[in-house]
């Protein structure tokens, strides 16, 4: 599973955290349209439900809270709901609970799908399975088994599942039990979406009867629940609900767990993403990346130019700009190229400013949680953080002074379902480097790769791709390893590259799955020294490599960008 679960129409607000917890928020529709892209691309992805009730189990049994972060989380009822406005202003935008939520998805998906039904008692389990059919005629039930079975039935069980391959396996067996079950034993060989539904089957059966419609509409159902159960139920709301509510108030005075303020969302709801590593589609989408600012802007837009003459095999191109930029940069906007605010990828804790050192020439980024940061820093920060953004499956990053000189299909970067990782091999060891030297070494930092891992190779390059869900699956790491904003760790060494950090993520920690390595370098980069003159420029151009598409010109070396564009054929 990857982080097509985040797509760009959901916004940069698309997780709250609540004790803990990152959940989904998005509409109804948006999230129907989610669930059946995930099962139309067949990401193996977990669902499950968080209530006031599932939030104060996982605040004392870590092994439930450790599964809930390998799952996709949407807010199911009035308590979370509540939380949402005391921590973030505004609630969850849409119920998503599983009662009403799972019904309206199978009865809005009109490709044919087999679901599958594991848990409750048999007789339930049968009802809801006749009552699912009639609802939703298009779609294939199957009653796999009740839920009270002996560890030595399960792998029967388990193989009865995987030889039906649902595309959704309903497991309803109560919380924490369910999440917990599907955790430890379902995977990509059995389904596509393994949903803990809670007592779903139960309702859908008719066993257990649903609050009337007002009251639900009051958002009350909780309190009819309590009134037919209150045995089973009066110490989940009568205790529980209080405890909830003490607690969130706990996490909003910061004496608890605590959201990352302005998270980005490739935050950990990501199910699998550090582990499993998925072949690409048979025919992925792919966007170009450039990360900009207002003196290249003549630059980007021979870029631009450049890109629509040569380039194919590219859904979009994303200009990511500082927020004072960004008007100037909408010219370039069109129906496949967008421009994307700063202020839209990264924390709101960072503040950029003119910096009064350089005579407010320069300007400055600065925080409480990272050293203080140039252009250069942030704009590495801006490519990383696009991966949560974009709904591209391939990232092609080109910097802004690059120009196409030739016809290029993106197809280059994947083959057989993997993406290529360009890496000079063993170039470390060799003398000089010293800088890049010491990007590798923090990268390794930053991912928690043990110091005395180190790598020779070097993977800063010009026109290079990356996985989307890998970047997301990166950034997970890294919150996970230090416990905080990925953007905070990074951002607390000055000396860093995004091109290291994704490098060695992909070799040290997933030993290259989903990858297959180059060493060309599709583009030919003038890094240093003086302008090129005309002559100069025609014959670095003349002595292009053949795999050679593009020419890179250092915008600090002042090569005049008429002089290009006119060497070029686009004077």
């Amino acid at each position: 599973m990857n982080m097509h679960a985040a797509r760009a129409a959901f916004g940069f607000d698309s997780l709250k955290t609540i004790l803990g917890i990152p959940v989904l928020a998005i509409r109804w529709d948006e999230a129907i349209a989610l669930l059946t892209r995930l099962i139309d691309e067949r990401r193996f992805t977990k669902v499950s439900f968080l209530n006031a009730h599932n939030a104060n189990l996982a605040c004392t049994d870590p092994v439930f809270a450790e599964a809930l972060e390998n799952f996709l989380i949407l807010p199911d009822g009035a308590g979370v709901d509540m939380a949402a406005k005391l921590l973030y202003g505004a609630p969850f935008p849409s119920n998503l609970n599983g009662t009403d939520f799972i019904p309206a998805f199978l009865q809005a998906s009109s490709h044919p799908l087999t679901v599958a039904l594991l848990g409750t008692t048999r007789a339930n389990a049968e009802a809801a399975c006749a009552k699912l059919s009639t609802l939703a005629v298009q779609h294939k039930f199957v009653v796999i088994h009740d839920g009270f079975f002996s560890a030595a039935e399960e792998p029967a069980i388990l193989e009865r599942i995987a030889r039906l391959r649902p595309d959704v396996l309903l497991v309803a067996m109560g919380v924490p039990r369910q999440e917990l079950w599907i955790e430890r034993h379902i995977d990509s060989r059995h389904c596509t979406l393994p949903v803990a539904v809670g007592a779903l089957l139960d309702f859908m059966s008719g066993s257990v009867p649903r609050a009337p419609l007002w009251l639900r509409r009051l958002r009350l159902e909780w309190l009819f629940r309590l009134w037919i159960e209150p045995g089973r139920l009066w110490r989940r709301y009568i205790v529980g609900n209080p405890l909830f509510l003490w607690r969130v108030v706990r996490q909003k005075l910061s004496l608890g767990p605590r959201p990352l303020e302005g998270a980005p969302v490739n935050s950990r709801f990501v199910p699998d993403a550090a582990t499993a590593i998925e072949p690409l589609p048979r025919v992925p989408l792919a966007a170009i990346v450039t990360a900009s600012y207002a003196p290249d802007f003549e630059r980007c837009r021979l870029l631009c130019e450049t890109i629509d003459r040569h380039v194919t095999g590219m859904a979009h191109h994303y200009i990511l700009t500082e927020h004072r930029d960004v008007a100037l940069f909408r010219q370039l906007e069109g129906p496949r190229r967008s421009v994307v605010d700063e202020r839209d990828l990264l924390p709101r804790w960072l503040r950029v400013i003119d910096d009064p050192l350089s005579g407010f020439r320069r300007r400055v980024w600065l925080s409480l949680k990272t050293q203080p940061l140039r252009g250069w820093h942030v704009q590495q920060l801006r490519r990383i953080a696009i991966a949560g953004h974009a709904k591209e499956d391939v990232l092609v990053f080109c910097d802004s002074d690059v120009a196409f000189l030739k016809p290029f299909d993106a197809n280059a970067f994947w083959r057989d379902g993997k993406v290529r990782l360009f890496r000079r091999d063993g170039v470390l060891a060799d003398e000089g480097h010293d800088e890049h030297r010491i990007w590798s070494r923090n990268a390794g930092a930053a991912l928690g790769i043990d110091a005395a891992t180190r790598s020779s190779h070097d993977y800063i390059s010009t026109l290079i791709a990356w996985r989307r869900e890998t970047v997301n699956a990166m950034c997970e790491r890294i919150e996970k390893v230090h416990g905080r904003d990925w953007v905070g760790v990074v951002g607390s060494a000055r000396k860093f590259s995004e091109c290291m950090i994704y490098g060695r993520y992909v070799d040290d920690v997933l030993e290259g799955a989903g990858h297959f390595h180059g060493t060309e370098e599709f583009c030919r980069v003038h890094w240093n020294g003086k302008p090129l003159s005309d002559d100069e420029f025609r014959s670095f151009v003349d002595t292009m490599a053949p795999e050679q598409v593009a020419i890179g010109m250092q915008s600090f070396i002042g090569t005049d960008i008429g002089r290009i564009r006119r060497l070029i054929g686009l004077g």
